[in-house]
């Protein structure tokens, strides 16, 4: 949260970039024991949401706040602005947001002030895989924002010198690259991808992104999208696969005897038991966090396609060893049965 001062008044609010559900809000306090009309603005796409409290003279504290996680919940992903006004319409203090789709009790610093392990922006996983034999997006969370796109972003390699040079979107935190951009005959399983931001010929930032490169392909992809709002990915090793079959409901039909018989509505489901592997405390934190994720999915070997799933159960006890194993139970459901 930042705090601001104008005059008699000082006001709390989010930072630039915040999570949808963060405990987020603004405060407005003042100083003089004058009764006083503070009417809060939230402006995003094609929204405008107007509040309205009153700070009495007589209140202790003389404050007013307004809650905002309930608002910014319906605007996520999208760039809000925020602003107070007092009186008659005269506003004295407005905002720009990022809101990111996720939650978190922790908030978003800007860029350097990260404590994460070894730099890594947050929320940005501080270790992630990535599978050069498997065609998919990678996310980067930079938490720098570039609302007139005078940045330049490029990757460095530590196993090669080539430099990739990164799209974004201006105003938005995020860099995305596929793999297939990005040489991985050479790549070490354990290194980083390195991010260097450039404003003309001036270096203004460096982000080291620890990496696990996975080139094996046997095993069960699953993608989701963490608590966050981050998308995640892991190829989970199979250790069994059960069919089941529940009954949705139950009810009496005649045949054309006019007798009658029961007729069943059943749902066929296919459980499988995923293993992580035993894996360092940075990848089992990126891996249990499929376990509050949203939007899960595995890819499907025989289409070729991802498919919906679920989360079933999953054992995520942290014992603190320096290897550990995430075991979940992924669900997909088939046809309906007549």
């Amino acid at each position: 949260m930042r705090t601001s001062t104008f005059n008699s008044l000082t006001f709390v609010y989010p930072n630039e970039i915040c999570f949808a559900r963060g405990n987020n809000f603004v405060s407005v306090s003042q100083n003089n024991a004058v009764d006083t009309t503070v009417s809060l603005e939230v402006l995003g796409e094609g929204k405008r949401i107007r509040l309205i409290r009153t700070i009495r003279k007589d209140m202790t504290p003389a404050k007013v706040v307004f809650p905002l996680d309930s608002i910014l919940e319906t605007l996520a992903g999208q760039t809000v602005t925020i602003e107070v006004l007092i009186g008659d319409d005269d506003s004295i203090m407005s905002s720009t947001l990022v809101v990111l789709d996720g939650a978190s009790e922790r908030e978003v610093l800007n860029a350097g002030e990260s404590n994460d392990p070894e730099g890594v922006p947050f929320p940005q996983p501080a270790l992630f895989p990535i599978y050069p034999n498997f065609l998919h997006e990678i996310t980067l969370f930079t938490g720098l924002l570039d609302p007139n796109n005078d940045m330049e972003y490029f990757m460095q390699f530590p196993w090669t010198p080539e430099w990739l040079e990164l799209a974004s979107t201006p105003g938005y935190p995020f860099l995305k690259t596929e793999t297939s951009n990005i040489d991985f005959d050479f790549a070490p399983a354990a290194t980083s991808l390195n991010v260097v931001v450039f404003i003309g010929p001036t270096e203004i930032a460096f982000f080291r992104f620890p990496v696990f490169v996975d080139k094996c392909e046997d095993g069960m992809f699953v993608r989701w999208t963490d608590s966050r709002g981050i998308p995640c990915m892991y190829r989970f090793s199979v250790e069994l696969s059960t069919e089941e079959t529940t009954i949705d409901s139950e009810y009496i039909r005649l045949d054309d005897d006019l007798r009658p018989y029961r007729w069943l509505t059943k749902t066929s489901h296919t459980r499988y038991t995923l293993h992580s592997r035993k894996v360092e405390p940075r990848m089992y934190a990126y891996c249990r966090s499929v376990l509050t994720g949203r939007n899960v999915e595995y890819f499907d070997n025989t289409t070729k396609k991802w498919r919906r799933c679920i989360i079933d159960e999953g054992e995520a006890e942290d014992t603190g060893k320096p290897m550990q194993d995430l075991v979940v139970e992924l669900v997909k459901e088939n046809l309906i049965l007549p």
